[in-house]
């Protein structure tokens, strides 16, 4: 059944809310009855915790102060049911990359309630992690320190600071002549429509799963999946790669992820590919290799799993992390960035990308590399005649790395069981063109994300009071956009100033492995992957439309909006503006601290 839109305010002036009981405000909903928040966010990741965070901060200053801040409430609106940060690469004995001191406050205010050192000491762990002799926590401990901390800031902040679990932004739109924002949102488990008003609106969505245009239409297929929900799915896709041999066993449903798969055998042999050539592509393989381990092949043919990864690089490369190159995401960098030219910021980006993007860290890639190599020991002592070395135990599986080659093409067949895999990949080599199908059982994406799913919420105005955000900030629907820096005026220059501003951009896109921010040029040296291709509606050489953004990272209007008076800032989708880091943690504690004060400022 239908419900009606409820107008949540932190107050309403003269009127006591809270005797009124909690629907009291669906009697106002009338936005002349309203008060609106001062500050509202979208999403409620570690990039607005931090925010959360650096607001507390100010809010104790001005009490020890005795005045008022001008950011009095705020609310911050997340789709999940409780913090939660890359649960399906919470892998066992995964690491951080960063040190812990790049935490949400250290940087900017080492003396907080909210470093990552409070969190060991409030739990009596402090003299051990210290003994640990590393700087680096394993990922679920660092995630457990976030949850903490986002415990902490709910109970801290009280009904001034709201968190709102368990909803999807629907919409976000200007108000009231662009002097407020209105965030409509659905509660995902009732379907209740929440509409709030705001002065200032922060959006930190982080990433959305990239997936390969060839892929696109199978993404919702219970044996395709990206990294991002690796954890949660990886048991569920193995058991339906497994029952589309044929297999009548089914594993236990009870227990824990991996003990679902106990019990589980296998018609024939399994083929799983890997598309990517990251961090999580790898750590992915190796805990791929360690379930289908436990998986006996009772059926006739090859008795030895297979897993494919397959990469468009020659080999797998080592993540720069030497000091030097650490550099860049000093909170420092950030300013040298955003003043630069824009083809100077995208030949930067191309220079660190091997700091981030499709690189793996070296203590991954040994452990690789160590499995491929006893791949070649156990082949080389069954091959002996009189016998040798004992085969390990359990299943075969047998890793394969497959470089330089491109996913061109993929087939699926009609049927779900099948004595033949469902997938078949047309793989090209980039180097001599030629090309071969591969059949695999599976598919795991790690291909990335894209970072400008925030720019679908600016949706279309709804009355003659309200105004559609795309208009406001000159965005264009399905379109790629460039958010530039407002020191810069690019718009106005001659299109041949540009072209060495698309070429830049196009190289620094393509070394990280993800969506060039313009179409590459004929003189591009490989074709563009699947990953990278994304059906923009751009015309060929035509530059992407321009959003100017300031240092603390917020949007402003187009000239014809000028009267637009609300606050809209972003985060984690500004690197073509603020450099490398802008997505990564290693910055969210000192930006968090700049963006608050810009909000506060006059």
């Amino acid at each position: 059944m239908a419900t009606s839109p409820i107008h949540e305010t932190s107050s309403i002036p003269g009127v006591d809310v809270a005797s009124k009981g909690p629907n009291y405000n669906e009697r106002y909903a009338g936005n002349e009855f309203l008060e609106v928040y001062d500050l509202l966010g979208i999403g409620f990741g570690p990039a607005n915790l931090a925010i959360t965070v650096a607001l507390l901060e100010l809010w104790d200053q001005h009490k020890a102060a005795g005045t008022e801040p001008k950011i009095k409430n705020a609310c911050f609106i997340e789709r999940h049911p409780r913090f939660s940060w890359h649960p399906g690469m919470l892998l066992p004995g995964s690491r951080m990359q960063i040190s812990f001191l790049k935490d949400l406050a250290t940087l900017r205010n080492p003396a907080s309630k909210f470093t990552f050192l409070s969190y060991l000491h409030a739990h009596g762990r402090l003299p051990a992690f210290i003994n640990r002799n590393a700087d680096t926590p394993t990922r679920r401990e660092y995630a457990d320190y976030m949850a903490w901390a986002a415990t902490r800031v709910r109970e801290l902040g009280g009904e001034a600071l709201r968190i709102r679990y368990g909803e999807d932004v629907v919409s976000v739109q200007s108000l009231d002549g662009g002097k407020t924002v209105t965030v409509t949102s659905r509660v995902r488990e009732t379907n209740e429509v929440r509409i709030r008003n705001a002065k200032t609106l922060i959006i930190a969505p982080g990433g959305t799963a990239r997936i390969p245009k060839i892929l696109a239409p199978y993404a919702d297929h219970p044996r395709v999946m990206h990294t991002s929900s690796y954890v949660q799915r990886a048991a569920s896709l193995i058991k339906a790669a497994v029952e589309s041999t044929g297999s009548s066993r089914s594993p236990s449903p009870a227990g824990s992820d991996s003990s679902r798969l106990s019990g589980l055998t296998t018609a024939r042999a399994l083929r799983i590919a890997v598309l990517g050539s990251g961090q999580s592509s790898a750590e992915v393989l190796l805990d791929l290799r360690s379930r289908l381990a436990g998986i006996p092949i009772e059926g006739e043919g090859p008795q030895e799993h297979q897993l494919d990864m397959i990469i468009r690089k020659g080999s797998l490369k080592p993540s720069d992390d030497s000091p030097f190159a650490n550099e860049i995401f000093d909170p420092e960098s950030t300013d040298k960035a955003f003043k630069l030219p824009s083809a100077a910021r995208a030949w930067l980006r191309a220079e660190y990308a091997g700091t981030n993007y499709g690189v793996v860290n070296p203590r991954t890639i040994d452990a690789l590399y160590e499995e491929v190599y006893a791949q070649k020991v156990d082949d080389a002592a069954e091959s002996r005649p009189l016998g040798g070395v004992s085969a390990p135990d359990g299943a075969r599986v047998r890793i394969n790395i497959l470089s330089y080659q491109d996913a061109a093409h993929l087939s699926v067949s009609g049927s779900e069981m099948s004595n033949e895999p469902t997938f078949s990949i047309r793989l090209r080599h980039l180097l001599t063109g030629d090309e071969h199908d591969r059949g695999y059982d599976a598919i795991i994406l790690g291909t990335g994300y894209e970072r400008q799913s925030w720019m679908r919420l600016f949706g279309q105005g709804e009355s003659k009071d309200v105004a559609p955000l795309s208009e406001v900030f000159g965005l264009t629907p399905l379109a790629p956009i460039r958010l530039l820096p407002v020191i810069e005026d690019e718009v106005t220059k001659p299109a041949t100033s540009l072209s060495k501003l698309d070429v830049a951009e196009a190289i620094a896109a393509k070394v990280q492995g993800s969506q060039p921010l313009t179409p590459p040029r004929s003189g591009a040296t490989t074709p563009p992957s699947p990953a990278e291709s994304t059906g923009s509606t751009l015309a060929e050489g035509v530059p992407p439309p321009s959003v100017r953004i300031t240092r603390a990272y917020r949007l402003l209007p187009v000239e014809q909006h000028s009267d637009f008076t609300a606050r809209v800032y972003v985060q984690g989708c500004a690197e073509s503006s603020h450099g490398l880091s802008d997505t990564l943690l290693s910055v969210i504690g000192p930006r968090s601290g700049e963006v608050v004060a810009d909000m506060v400022s006059a």
